[in-house]
């Protein structure tokens, strides 16, 4: 309810055609240009001159931008997505920026920042409100309602997650929430994950663990045989006697050491290329490792929590030099790359907390699961249960 879906899916394809043709763009011209540059770097301007190298550099910037632009949009969707889920978990429709800074661990110009650019391009139904720190996001058209799943008694917003109905006792409390022209109830689930530190991590997060360690060692060694390579070329770029050996042998390509030296210059261009790339993209999987680890640490701590909200101070660190906020980057990274779920981090009290186990179930019955269909006024009578579902909207 507060996505454009059918835009952020369109967008998404547009993005995966955009990589695809940047990135064959990227490959195919800037070795050609990189080809041209090598074997005439003693006549830039014949290099200049040829046929198709004012294409190939048109080509390259227009690939080099596309892939820029993809690389954003791609940022600004994840932001947008994580803004909705917590905009749907929030129950008094009042979001201060202040609490999205710490959540996140960004400051509040620059959740500022990404709401406004969010807001204009893939979300709906919100406004930011107020000025300097009194800076908040107001819902549109959100009504919460909370509830006592076992006899229906109304709850104060206060003690939902945490108390006990007042009436018969339980404490198992959800809230009914309507947004626009959606209805939808959250649940504290952390009872099936007692004991379970399954319920707290990605699907086969073993088999994802054993793939990572075969992508870090592939990694890895393509990075040393790209860097002892370039290493080698580098020392025969001027070793005479190599040259010589080379040009004198019978089955030799070579005319000359200029051609000799320019294919030796284009390969280590070649190969360093692939070690700058690489780099990142090593660097990026040792990161992956670090949410690996606090995802299971994590998980462990949470299946032999008794509370629905944990302190940040509380959670495991990597290590016992780990401080407050190496802890809220990994548990933060391994949220936001899925190998933790059923968690968030909230604002309850004025402290940043991990809510456990809130579950978010959109147009169903809390009781039952089964699909709300033909609602004819607020208060709804499941077909399948019978359990009156307060405030539910006209569906259409």
């Amino acid at each position: 309810m507060y996505l454009k879906e059918k835009l952020l899916k369109a967008l998404k394809v547009k993005n995966i055609l955009i990589a695809i043709f940047a990135g064959s763009c990227l490959i195919c011209f800037g070795l050609y240009i990189v080809h041209m540059l090598v074997y005439y770097r003693d006549d830039l301007e014949t290099a200049m001159s040829a046929v198709d190298m004012d294409l190939s550099i048109r080509m390259m910037i227009i690939a080099a931008v596309l892939f820029i632009i993809m690389l954003i949009s791609r940022k600004i969707i994840g932001d947008a997505r994580f803004f909705s889920s917590y905009f749907e978990g929030d129950l008094d429709g009042i979001i201060p920026l202040d609490d999205l800074a710490q959540v996140t661990g960004r400051s509040h110009s620059k959740i500022r920042r990404q709401l406004n650019i969010c807001r204009k391009l893939y979300m709906k139904n919100f406004r930011i409100t107020g000025q300097g720190s009194a800076e908040a996001v107001e819902l549109f058209s959100k009504t919460v309602s909370c509830q006592c799943r076992s006899c229906g008694a109304p709850i104060e917003k206060s003690i939902y997650f945490t108390g006990k109905c007042e009436y018969c006792g339980s404490s198992d409390l959800f809230a009914g929430v309507i947004a626009g022209d959606r209805y939808y109830s959250i649940s504290q689930t952390s009872s099936k994950g007692v004991q379970k530190p399954d319920y707290y991590t990605a699907k086969h997060l073993g088999a994802r663990t054993a793939l990572f360690f075969v992508l870090m060692v592939i990694g890895l060694s393509l990075l040393a045989i790209f860097f002892i390579y370039d290493m080698d070329l580098i020392g025969k770029y001027n070793n005479k006697d190599y040259l010589r050996e080379l040009l004198m042998t019978n089955k030799s390509p070579y005319s000359s050491y200029k051609l000799i030296k320019a294919d030796i210059m284009s390969n280590i261009i070649f190969a360093s290329g692939f070690v700058v790339l690489l780099v990142p993209v090593v660097f990026n999987r040792m990161r992956r490792g670090r949410y690996l680890t606090a995802a299971k640490l994590c998980s462990n701590f949470f299946a032999r929590c008794a509370t629905p909200f944990v302190k940040v101070s509380n959670i495991p660190g990597l290590n016992e030099l780990s401080t407050r906020k190496r802890k809220l980057g990994s548990v933060r990274g391994a949220i936001r790359v899925g190998y933790l779920k059923n968690c968030t981090l909230e604002i309850h009290d004025k402290e940043l907390q991990v809510a456990l186990a809130k579950q978010i179930v959109k147009d169903r019955c809390p009781g039952c699961g089964a699909p709300i269909t033909g609602a004819a006024d607020e208060n709804y009578r499941c077909n399948y249960c019978g359990k009156t579902i307060m405030q539910v909207v006209v569906k259409k």
